[in-house]
């Protein structure tokens, strides 16, 4: 198979642009177009741009900078230009007429020059699989979109020209405008349509041009290659089919002229590769919208016809998680200031959503306690922390979070209200956080002394009354008791009485259930275990930031009940959004349990009882 190089194709195709039938009005067409628009990742939009030359070959080294994008009536933003293969769709139509059968002067017909220079072209094709293939005679669609040269090629050798021809060349461009028509393998793809023709156009009036709008429509230039024998007699002819190939946006060129014939196959050939545009749009309304390109280069200056789209846009969706509807801010001191007073300040989170279905980047989020800003953040985040500090007295806020994306859509939150408690610490908290244990210390020496006394007098009674002789009993003995009565009452007066000991309490173990996006469970039937962190030191691992590396400290009381502990860490660890004071606090069910910003639901379950064993002797 003789192939076609890169060089050979540059030099026929400037051959090509002396050959007489090469219409100028074929360089007036279309020089650049949008098509294959896909926004269905918008704001990320990309298109495909097609630039030619005056030959029809693509333009290639095309920049970004000598492209201007427009959106609408502003400049598009991020613009990206890319080259990218996307095969081509090429539509052949045979239209025979009697010379075709003829023989050249070497000795060759001219359907199988025909065939020789189809065959050579798609030989010069690198990759097979990437076009859409076509091949239209009178009798029919011999081959129908294959991306296979091999079948193409088998269909045009086993192709046998009937005469007188069955069909108009009418009706043959109209199977091949439906052709090109059809939806394309993979975007990016552009029609070309290749007509080999020898019939009388010049008796036939306007045949085939009302077709040519369609044509352009579908942006498919028509080219057109005259198989019959070009000499005088057949100029009014190849003048009328020059004619329509240039009202479709294409010339046409002799089949005897093999220079022309691979002049225009290689400039079909360079529209394999066209350029992909993306960008980022700013469009903010639904509806209908334009897009346009300008090129500025030394060799073109040309403007695209707007390529219409429609979008439909919705602002974002804010929606609270796990809003406090109470929160209590309380001090340990009454000469500590209501700004020390914990906890200082919350994180308020919400969740965004874009009920268009186009998710897209955030500009800002705000935080607003009734209606005045408090918080900020300049982009998405995970949450703002509200400050509680100025707020010295117990009120009831109304909160809003707002929402500004990319494109300038402002979305907010439903308004809700927190009613915060400012609690001063009282008589009998102070009294216990300072005082208790002293008077606990103080009241105990005091019993113990009263006890001690107490012995002392009594002992020092009962010998006083050995040594007078006349130790009397309380209780006095029965008569038909005798001296064992008597006994009885004595011991019966100094027996301590020793109550049967209490039940032991039921021992439960804690559950700790996650809150949030991330469902989960953590038992806790050791009987003491430290949460952070750090794995080094820390039998419960919490891989949120906020968590110190020995953060806090959960045990099992002598009464059986967990109680949890901080361990001093930087976020502090909360229950029910109240700091955990220095002596701990018990757990109970239901419970809201915080490590910093890593949250849980306490849950209790009875410990299972151990099984009792016989020890031998009770055997």
């Amino acid at each position: 198979m003789t192939r076609i190089r890169l060089p050979a194709v540059c030099l026929l195709i400037a051959i090509a642009s002396f050959l007489p039938l090469r219409s100028a009005a074929g360089a007036e067409g279309d020089a650049a177009f949008l098509f294959d628009i896909d926004h269905s990742q918008f704001p990320q939009i990309h298109t495909y741009l097609s630039v030619s030359n005056p030959l029809g070959g693509r333009l290639a080294g095309l920049t970004a900078g000598e492209l201007i994008l427009m959106e609408d009536d502003a400049p598009a933003r991020q613009v990206v230009l890319t080259e990218e293969q996307t095969g081509l769709r090429l539509v052949v139509v045979i239209d025979p007429g009697l010379d075709i059968t003829y023989k050249l002067p070497d000795g060759e017909t001219r359907i199988q020059r025909l065939r020789r220079a189809m065959t050579d072209w798609l030989g010069t094709f690198p990759q097979n699989g990437m076009d859409d293939l076509t091949l239209i005679t009178p009798e029919g669609f011999a081959v129908s979109h294959t991306s296979d040269p091999e079948a193409f090629l088998e269909s045009l050798k086993a192709y046998t020209p009937k005469l007188p021809s069955a069909r108009t060349l009418d009706a043959l461009l109209v199977d091949a405008l439906d052709a090109a028509a059809d939806p394309m393998p993979r975007p990016g793809m552009r029609a070309h349509l290749i007509v080999f023709s020898a019939s009388k156009l010049a008796q036939s009036g306007n045949i085939g041009r009302g077709l040519c709008p369609r044509a352009l429509e579908l942006h498919a230039t028509l080219f057109g290659i005259w198989s019959g024998r070009a000499e005088p007699s057949a100029k009014p002819d190849m003048d009328a089919f020059a004619a329509l190939a240039a009202e479709c946006g294409g010339y046409s060129v002799a089949l005897e002229s093999a220079t022309g014939t691979a002049a225009v196959l290689g400039m079909i050939a360079t529209q394999r590769t066209q350029y992909r545009v993306e960008y980022r749009s700013a469009i903010a309304a639904s509806g209908e919208h334009a897009l346009t390109a300008a090129i500025a280069r030394a060799d073109l200056t040309a403007e695209t016809a707007p390529l219409r789209f429609s979008v439909a846009i919705q602002p974002p969706g804010v929606a609270w998680i796990d809003f406090p509807e109470r929160l209590t801010r309380k001090g340990s001191d009454v000469s500590q200031p209501v700004e020390a007073y914990l906890p200082d300040s919350i994180e308020l989170r919400t969740a965004v959503t874009f009920p268009d279905g186009h998710p897209r980047g955030i500009a800002s989020m705000r935080l607003f306690a009734d209606d005045e800003l408090v918080g900020e953040c300049a982009s998405a985040c995970e949450g703002i922390r509200w400050d509680l500090r100025p707020y010295a007295e117990s009120a009831s806020i109304s909160m809003r979070m707002v929402v500004l994306d990319e494109l300038g859509l402002e979305g907010q939150s439903a308004e809700r209200e927190v009613s915060l408690t400012v609690a001063r610490p009282s008589f009998w908290e102070i009294f216990r956080s300072k005082y208790m244990l002293p008077a606990a210390i103080l009241l105990a020496v005091v019993a113990a002394a009263g006890v001690l006394v107490a012995a002392m007098v009594n002992l020092n009674r009962v010998r006083a009354a050995r040594t007078a002789g006349d130790l009397v009993f309380p209780i006095e003995p029965s008569a038909t008791d005798g001296p064992a009565g008597e006994w009885k009452n004595w011991t019966r007066k100094f027996r301590r009485v020793i109550p049967p000991p209490p039940e032991p309490p039921a021992e439960v173990y804690a559950v700790l259930e996650t809150l949030g996006e991330v469902e989960g469970k953590i038992e806790i039937k050791a009987p003491d275990v430290i949460v952070g962190r750090d794995p080094q030191s820390a039998g419960i691992v919490l891989a949120d930031r906020s968590v110190s590396a020995r953060h806090g400290r959960i045990v099992r009381m002598g009464d059986g009940r967990p109680w949890v502990f901080d361990l001093g860490s930087t976020a502090g660890t909360w229950k029910n959004f109240e700091e955990i004071p220095p002596e701990g606090a018990s757990l109970r069910e239901g419970d809201r349990l915080n490590f910093g910003r890593a949250a849980f639901r306490v849950r209790l379950i009875p410990c299972a009882p151990e099984k009792e064993t016989l020890d031998a002797k009770d055997a």
